[in-house]
């Protein structure tokens, strides 16, 4: 699946200027912020640790699967919604920790994951691709009534994040089950209905059988080029050993030479003849073999292809 490409956008991703926070060890992450934010109290510190943390898992997770683009500022991500075309997008919607935030922006930053899925949408349009799968990332989808279905209504899957106050054992199952959400909509995304599947194989067996045909036409016109390329040197040999042959008989018997050399040059000639005629005719058949393979192939196809329109139809209207 590491050829699909996700877009990972979250402000608190620890990346960049928060790279020494990026651990899968929320105890290490915990002395690090101490050590950096002496100010802080040990809620404030835990809090912090928990997001770093809750990324940091995330992080792992979909780096090595996946084709993965991730991002902490905002700016950034709005501009990769603009321009690329994302198999999945996860866009954490509140922006609050991004010290790079514009100012006087026309969105809050409690909300401003939206426009990033709008714009991820408006792209999937311009650069006429499949549309982009979705997931609405935030732990406000418990506290804020009705939040879950602008979700749903904006086409993208809601999924609840961990709150800051969360344990790192209950941060573990919240990423673990994010995991299996991201998973499933790769494997939608790269598996193929069984009759789609039917039809490539038969397309593949079908090739492969043309290839095998074609190999064989080849060595077996190398093989009559072979034998051809062998008897035209003897042919040719002898012919001149006869028109010397034919020389010496006109000297003495006044036979013509230009009759003895014609009917002895024509002979190769007509070896050649013969052997490319075989040759033409072998090609042939098989030409007109693999166009019988042809021909079958786009009528399995077309049966198909009709099997799975009539399916369809009956699936959509079915008897009363």
């Amino acid at each position: 699946m590491q050829n699909l490409k996700i877009l990972y956008a979250d402000d608190h991703l620890p990346i960049n200027g928060y790279l020494e926070f990026n651990s899968e060890n929320p105890d290490e992450i915990y002395q690090k912020l101490k050590k950096k934010y002496p100010s802080w109290d040990e809620k404030e510190l835990t809090r912090r640790r928990n997001v770093y943390y809750n990324a940091s898992l995330m992080i792992k997770i979909l780096d090595p699967a996946y084709d993965l683009e991730k991002t902490n500022h905002f700016q950034k991500a709005l501009e990769l919604a603009g321009s690329t075309h994302f198999d999945i997008a996860i866009i954490d919607i509140g922006w609050k920790n991004d010290l790079d935030f514009p100012k006087n922006f026309d969105v809050r930053k409690e909300d401003v994951g939206w426009k990033i899925c709008r714009a991820i949408k408006e792209t999937d349009k311009r650069l006429d691709c499949k549309p982009t799968l979705l997931i609405a990332y935030s732990s406000r989808f418990v506290e804020v009534k009705g939040l879950s279905n602008s979700a749903i209504d904006g086409g993208a899957l809601p999924f609840f994040k961990a709150s800051m106050d969360a344990t790192p054992s209950e941060i573990d199952a919240n990423v673990s089950a994010l995991k299996a959400v991201v998973n499933f909509l790769a494997m939608q995304l790269t598996s193929r209905p069984p009759i789609e599947e039917f039809l490539l194989k038969t397309i593949e067996d079908m090739q492969k059988m043309k290839l095998e045909s074609f190999k064989d036409a080849q060595r077996e016109a190398q093989n009559q080029q072979s034998i051809w390329f062998k008897t035209a040197i003897l042919w040719g040999s002898t012919s001149f050993v006869l028109v010397v042959i034919g020389i010496i008989s006109a000297y003495f018997w006044n036979l013509q030479v230009g009759t003895v050399t014609s009917i002895m040059g024509a002979l190769p000639i007509l070896v050649s003849k013969l052997y490319y005629d075989r040759i033409d005719k072998k090609e042939t058949i098989i030409m007109d073999g693999l166009k019988e393979i042809d021909r079958q192939l786009i009528d399995i196809l077309n049966r198909l292809q009709a099997m799975s329109t009539q399916n369809t139809h009956e699936t959509n209207h079915p008897t009363q």
